[in-house]
């Protein structure tokens, strides 16, 4: 896939919700990502012990809802719902991916 570009924008011009190909920073542009370079929902038994200090928290999915959580202690801990801490027995999770990178804002 070397010849396909890693992201894309397009504008919908007429209203219509037909998508027409636009430059970055043009008013209205929506970002596209190519799928591939998307991250995926893993298995949380993949969750490796240590993370990248740059990538110490994650994202868990238990069947119901997504969380933010983190390893402390390697223990999955801290998880988040609009900033509170839910106690670590509420739930099991069952998937992990890992949080996207902020978007560029250049």
């Amino acid at each position: 896939m070397t010849d396909v570009p890693e992201r894309i924008w397009s504008i919908d011009l007429d209203g219509t919700g037909s998508m027409h190909p636009c430059l970055r920073g043009d008013p209205g542009a929506v970002e596209y990502i190519r799928a591939d370079l998307v991250p995926q929902w893993q298995p949380i038994e993949t969750l490796p012990a240590e993370l990248d200090p740059e990538q110490s928290a994650f994202l868990v999915f238990d069947g119901v809802g997504v969380w933010k959580a983190w390893r402390q202690n390697g223990e999955i801990c801290g998880f988040e719902v609009d900033g509170e801490e839910l106690p670590q027995n509420d739930w099991l999770p069952a998937h992990w991916m890992p949080l996207p990178s902020a978007p560029d804002t250049k």
